[in-house]
């Protein structure tokens, strides 16, 4: 809950909340607004389809960890490996074959 005092007939007032990313993340949400005074509710805005208090977090992509990172740059070189020795293979037989 935030309280204000409104220093002018209109405005604005910025509310800042912080949620988990865990607890939103892939998900829509949406953000009910209520404003009381002297107990009473004089303005309630919980329209679940409103697109304005609408939120949608986006999952960020997983890469995987470091050792998966590890595990495909040896893979990599493994591979990078054989193919040299290939072509090293194929360039003796050709100058055998000569």
């Amino acid at each position: 809950m935030a309280e204000f005092v409104p220093e002018t007939a209109d405005g604005t007032f910025d509310i800042v909340f912080e949620v988990a990313r865990a607890d939103v993340e892939g998900k829509v949400t949406v953000c009910f607004e209520t404003l009381v005074r002297d107990s009473r509710d004089v303005i309630v805005l919980a329209d679940i389809a409103d697109a304005d208090q609408t939120v949608e977090v986006y999952a960020l992509p997983h890469t995987g960890d470091a050792t998966d990172l590890a595990s495909a740059s040896w893979a990599a070189a493994a591979g990078m490996a054989m193919a040299a020795i290939g072509a090293y293979l194929a360039h003796v037989r050709k100058e055998q074959s000569l």
